[in-house]
């Protein structure tokens, strides 16, 4: 939030009675205009995507978030970046992710309920919600459907109410991938 967002914190009550102090702040860079749907969903995508350049590993935390299709997508990155901790936890994998998420980005709808629809960031989506939702045990492995469930219905969230900005979807991907690939937002079970 801190990064796109800006609020305004007013301190009147406060300061008009005490004729001191400044009457209000602003907390955040306010880099993009972002809704509060558009924080939340933004805050998905960045945490799953924290989890993406551990995909290259078949034994990582997010190969059974959404199995069988996380087994064979992890088998598959793995086999391409050379091993685990090789090509994804680079500058490269970040920018490949980041790339990867600006093409889902662009495949969008209008209709008339929904207007714009993104339909590639949703689709993204449903893998990234539950790979964070595995990898912070929201769901237990004793209900091995329910993180279809999380992902299709938190995919289907984003793509008919994630925010109109076309960067917005590899932004939160490209900011995800980074922290992991830097290790200051690395999780423990990732």
């Amino acid at each position: 939030m801190a990064a796109t967002t800006q609020l305004h914190v007013d301190l009147t009550a406060l300061t008009e009675k005490a004729r001191l102090g400044p009457a209000g702040f602003d907390i955040g860079l306010g880099l993009l205009h972002v809704s509060p749907v558009g924080v939340v969903t933004g805050a998905l995508v960045t945490a799953g995507a924290a989890l993406i350049p551990d995909a290259d590993h078949h034994s990582a935390t997010i190969a059974y978030s959404l199995p069988p299709v996380s087994n064979a997508m992890c088998g598959g990155i793995g086999a391409a970046a050379g091993g685990h901790r090789h090509g994804t936890h680079s500058v490269i994998g970040i920018a490949a992710f980041t790339g990867v998420a600006w093409l889902a980005g662009l495949w969008a709808m209008h209709t008339d309920w929904f207007g714009q629809v993104g339909i590639g960031a949703g689709i993204l989506s449903v893998l990234l919600a539950a790979f964070a939702a595995k990898a912070l045990k929201i769901i237990p492995d004793s209900m091995r459907k329910s993180p279809w469930v999380v992902g299709l219905a938190l995919g289907a969230f984003i793509a008919l109410f994630a925010p109109q900005e076309e960067g917005w979807f590899p932004l939160a991907t490209g900011l995800g991938s980074s922290c992991t690939s830097s290790g200051t937002c690395s999780p423990p079970a990732g």
